[in-house]
């Protein structure tokens, strides 16, 4: 996916009012890293690396509301590492 696919689809969870948004195979590390930026400026890293292998790119962010007198918490955004075994290891 470009960045402005990501980006797309970050608006659209947040238009869909959901909770939580959880994304696989967005995040590796390099040059390919594209969900992190975008959710650097759409919100706030918690963290973006853990040490645990499989399973280091594991990335938590908050991004607010577009309205934030509505009262709602932000959106919880897990972004989960590519590969699929370090994907399902920081799944669980």
């Amino acid at each position: 996916h470009s960045a402005d696919q990501l980006e797309s689809a970050l608006d659209e969870a947040l238009r869909m009012d959901v909770d939580v948004l959880i994304c696989s195979g967005g995040v590796s590390m390099g040059d390919r890293d594209l969900l992190p930026p975008l959710l650097f400026r759409r919100g706030t890293i918690h963290f973006d690396r853990v040490v645990m292998k499989p399973g280091k790119p594991l990335t938590f962010a908050t991004v607010p509301r577009c309205h934030a007198s509505s009262g709602r918490a932000p959106l919880l955004v897990f972004a989960l590492p590519g590969n699929p075994v370090s994907a399902l290891v920081c799944f669980e």
